[in-house]
């Protein structure tokens, strides 16, 4: 939690669209953390939950991974291209690209 507040309080800084990115990445993980430990404490206090509410969680949770993974190979392709083909990084990953795709 306290690197996803560092990029969001610091932008002067993490000023480069791939930290955007990495905050998003990092409120996605902390979303899961909730969700995880929410079912995490019902587990350890043996009490089970309305099967309504464990649907509920299980997929806000399962769209939470999946948009966690194309947010990782989003990463991934945006350090491919900065590193191997830096004429084709700014093309693709520009401030108004990644605006238009949140």
């Amino acid at each position: 939690m306290f690197k996803v507040q560092l990029i969001y309080t610091r932008q002067d800084k993490f000023n480069v669209p791939v930290y955007d990115q990495l905050f998003h990445m990092g409120l996605n993980d902390c979303l899961q953390l909730l969700i995880q430990s929410v079912g995490g404490f019902c587990v350890l206090m043996q009490y089970e939950l309305p099967d309504y509410v464990n649907k509920i969680l299980g997929g806000l949770n399962n769209s939470l991974l999946f948009s966690w993974v194309a947010f990782s190979y989003s990463i991934s392709l945006n350090r491919f291209l900065a590193f191997c083909y830096p004429h084709l990084y700014d093309n693709a990953y520009s401030k108004r690209l990644l605006r238009v795709s949140y």
